[in-house]
């Protein structure tokens, strides 16, 4: 596995296998490259085929002293409370995006031109995102706002001169675009209480949106059922924790530079605590935690040794 550039123009996962014609061999050895010029490869693993599953990542087998997590069987499949989505794919940003300056200048309606969205991961800096942050992103021209008009029947001029700007300069002729009824109508979503970040680097960013901001496909957002309603929160500070790092990082797809990538897939792939086991924590505790977590950007050692502890009990 190279994670130190052998192949510069390369972002996506580099990985050389060697095959070997015979039918002796009992297992597999897992490699990283650590010298580019001498190609000097260090075997960090020795694994028996008979501990490799074809349909699990083999990622942790390229980490050095890996301690897999062994997943408690009382924790459950993370459907149970609802999934993670993509965000929205406009087609075409630079059309989509746009900011508050540029909504009075073209006199887009706010109400019915235009949708609150999260257009940039940049744009949170902390890991809770709320109303305030989003009227600060507003009131410095950030792009948190995307051409998203409610109905085509009744479409305002503004809205009518502004597609017409966008076929001017050719954005209904896009991949995404041009294979809609309507190549400025954009798919329906709910803002999502849960945000993740696809590219990551030393670490994943998840967020806990307290807003009625929508996304771009820079995140995924978090879906939940009638019962992952009531759990939002203990989702949010369990992903944040140490035990839940271990358990989303099992899933996690490793570009070149260090770079990680996650998929819907990838996420809803995880089991996390069972609703019984969530209960155990008060909602006196989740306002203290969110409480803590804001002025921190982190949770307490209390509530990462409650998750930490479900691994023995």
């Amino acid at each position: 596995k190279d994670e130190i550039g052998a192949f510069e123009a390369v972002t996506t996962t580099v990985c050389i296998i060697f095959f070997r014609k015979s039918h002796t061999n009992k297992s597999i050895k897992f490699s990283i490259i650590e010298n580019i010029k001498e190609l000097f490869v260090n075997t960090v693993n020795v694994i028996n085929y008979s501990n490799i599953k074809i349909d699990s990542k083999w990622l942790i087998f390229f980490e050095k002293n890996n301690n897999d997590v062994k997943i408690p069987k009382s924790f459950v499949p993370l459907n149970v409370y609802g999934k993670f989505k993509r965000g929205i794919a406009t087609g075409a940003n630079d059309f989509f995006s746009l900011n508050k300056e540029r909504i009075v200048q073209l006199k887009l309606d706010e109400i019915n031109d235009v949708s609150i969205c999260l257009t940039k991961s940049h744009q949170i800096k902390s890991s809770i995102f709320t109303q305030s942050n989003l009227e600060y992103l507003i009131n410095t021209n950030s792009n948190v706002y995307i051409f998203n008009p409610n109905q085509i029947s009744s479409l305002s001029e503004e809205a009518k001169n502004y597609i017409l700007y966008g076929e001017k300069l050719g954005y209904h002729n896009g991949y995404l675009t041009r294979n809609r009824k309507q190549w400025f109508l954009l798919e329906k979503r709910n803002p999502f209480p849960i945000l993740f970040s696809v590219f990551s680097r030393d670490g994943y960013k998840i967020i806990r949106n307290k807003t009625n901001s929508l996304s771009l496909t820079c995140f995924h957002g978090f879906e939940p059922n009638s019962l992952g309603e009531k759990y939002v929160d203990k989702i949010f500070l369990f992903l944040k924790s140490e035990l839940g790092t271990k358990m989303l990082c099992k899933n996690r797809r490793k570009y070149g530079g260090n770079l990680d990538k996650f998929e819907p897939s990838d996420l809803n792939a995880i089991v996390i605590p069972s609703p019984e086991q969530f209960d155990l924590i008060s909602e006196e505790t989740i306002v203290k935690e969110m409480y803590y977590l804001e002025k921190t950007d982190s949770i307490s050692s209390e509530m990462d040794n409650f998750f930490t502890n479900l691994l023995n009990n």
